[in-house]
C-alpha cells in the first residue's frame, strides 16, 4: 500500500516516530540515514544526496532513522550536537553545492541532552541542475538512492528554468468605467521578495503613494492581491486635468523559487481603459438573476404596509440597504413624521445616485463625476439630463451646497 509522505519536515521526536510507526518506506522522495552518516568526513556525501533531491522532486532527508530493506526500524540515538549543530549541516549542504540551493530547510530534533536527529527538506530547484563540489558530479534521486545524472537529463532539469513564469503582475482595473485601480498581485506559485514599484513619471497621488507603493513589499506571498485605488476616469481625463495618466513601471522583485533577481517593465495608458468595465462572470449573471427576483418581491412588499412607503427612499434594488446609521435613523422615522437625513454627495459613486435618483446608469455616472470633489450645486444644470425635477430631488436627498 503506498504512503503520503508528510510535506512538512519533522520537528519533534513524536513526529520522526510517526514514519517508523506507520512503515512509511523510502522512496524518491524520501531517504533514511543512520546518524552516525553526520561525521566530519561526510561532507561530499551528505552534498550528494542532497543535491540528488534538489536535482529531482525534493523533500526529506532524515538523519536518525534506522532502516532495513528501505523500511524505517527506530528512531537511533541521534548525533553529538555539540559537534555537529543544526548550522553545521546546514553549511555542509550549502558550501559544497553549486549552484547554492534557494529553498533549503534545515530542522534539528532533539533526542537527548546531548544527541539530536536532522531532517533536511529540500524542494525540486529550478535553479539547478546542482552540482556536488568534490566529484563534480551531477546527481538525481532513482528509486532509492542517489545516481548520476545522464547528460539529457542534465539538460531536462537546466530546462525547468525556462518553463518558471513571472510572479508578480502589474494590472489596471476599472470600476463601472468610472474609477481607475492599480492592482499588483503575486500570480505565480512562490513567494515573491524585495517587490518594488518604479514609475516614469510619478503618477498623481492625491495624499502621496501608499506605503506599499513608496517602500515596497518584503514579502509577497502566492495568491496575493493588492488593489490602490487611483482616480476617476473624469478627473484623469478632465479639462485642464493635470493628473499624469500615461506612464511607465518597472516592478522588480526576488523570485524565491528561483533565487533570481527579474525586473518587468510594462507602458501604461490609461486613455486604453475609457469607458471599459470587467467583463461579467457567472457569479455577476447570477447576481442579475437574483435581483429581478428580489424586485419582483420587493413591489409586492411596498403595497402591504404605508411604512414601506416612508422608507422606500433607502430601499435598494436588492432591498433594504441600511447602515448602522440609517437603522437608528429608522426608529425615528417609524414613530413619527421625522424626516430622512441627507447625506453628502461628495465622492459617492454613481451606484449611490442611480438608488436615491432613480436615473440611470449614464446621467449617474455624470452626477458623481460632477460631485466627485464638491458638494456644490453650481454648474449642475449644465450636466446632460439634469431637469428641474431632478435638482428638487437631489436637494431633497442630498447635502448640497448653493442649494
Amino acid at each position: 500500500m503506498s504512503r503520503i509522505i508528510p510535506i512538512k519536515a519533522p520537528s519533534t521526536k513524536a513526529e520522526l516516530e510517526f514514519f517508523v510507526a506507520n512503515s512509511i518506506p523510502e522512496g524518491a522522495q524520501l531517504e533514511y540515514k543512520d546518524s552516525r552518516k553526520i561525521d566530519h568526513k561526510s561532507h561530499a556525501e551528505i552534498a550528494k544526496e542532497v543535491s540528488a533531491f534538489a536535482n529531482s522532486d525534493g523533500v526529506l532527508l532524515i538523519f536518525g532513522i534506522q532502516e532495513s530493506g528501505h523500511l524505517p526500524v527506530a528512531v537511533d540515538g541521534g548525533a553529538d550536537h555539540s559537534r555537529y549543530t543544526r548550522e553545521w549541516l546546514e553549511n555542509v549542504v550549502l558550501s559544497n553545492i553549486a549552484p547554492r540551493l534557494a529553498d533549503l530547510e534545515v530542522k534539528q530534533i532533539q533526542l537527548s541532552q546531548t544527541h539530536s536527529a536532522y531532517a533536511v527538506r529540500v524542494e525540486r530547484s529550478v535553479r539547478g541542475p546542482h552540482q556536488e563540489r568534490q566529484s563534480r558530479k551531477y546527481y538525481r534521486r532513482f528509486n532509492f538512492k542517489a545516481e548520476p545524472m545522464e547528460d539529457y537529463e542534465i539538460a531536462d532539469v537546466r530546462g525547468r528554468r525556462l518553463t518558471v513564469p513571472p510572479l508578480i503582475q502589474f494590472d489596471i482595473a476599472t470600476r463601472h468605467a468610472f474609477s481607475v485601480y492599480f492592482v499588483i498581485r503575486n500570480a505565480g506559485q512562490a513567494i515573491a521578495r524585495d517587490v518594488t514599484l518604479q514609475f516614469s513619471p510619478e503618477p498623481t497621488w492625491l495624499d502621496g503613494p501608499l506605503p506599499l507603493v513608496r517602500n515596497g513589499i518584503r514579502y509577497f506571498p502566492p495568491g496575493r492581491e493588492f488593489k490602490v485605488r487611483y482616480h476617476s476616469f473624469p478627473a484623469l481625463f478632465g479639462k485642464d486635468s493635470k493628473f499624469v495618466s500615461t506612464f511607465d513601471v518597472a516592478v522588480t522583485y526576488l523570485h524565491d523559487g528561483t533565487g533570481d533577481s527579474v525586473r518587468e517593465e510594462l507602458h501604461v495608458d490609461l486613455g486604453d481603459y475609457l469607458e471599459t468595465s470587467p467583463p461579467e462572470d457567472e457569479v455577476v449573471k447570477e447576481f442579475k438573476e437574483l435581483r429581478r427576483d428580489l424586485e419582483s418581491v420587493r413591489s409586492e412588499l411596498h403595497a402591504l404596509s404605508e411604512t414601506v412607503c416612508k422608507i422606500s427612499s433607502v430601499a435598494g434594488a436588492t432591498g433594504l440597504d441600511l447602515s448602522v446609521t440609517t437603522i437608528r435613523e429608522l426608529a425615528a422615522l417609524l414613530g413619527g413624521d421625522a424626516p430622512i437625513r441627507r447625506i453628502p454627495p461628495r465622492g459617492c459613486s454613481p451606484a449611490v445616485f442611480a438608488e436615491m435618483l432613480g436615473v440611470n446608469d449614464d446621467l449617474a455616472e455624470r452626477l458623481s463625476g460632477h460631485f466627485w470633489g464638491t458638494s456644490s450645486m453650481a454648474g449642475l444644470q449644465g450636466v446632460a439630463g439634469v431637469e428641474d425635477e431632478l435638482l428638487e430631488k437631489i436637494r431633497k436627498n442630498f447635502r448640497v451646497e448653493n442649494a
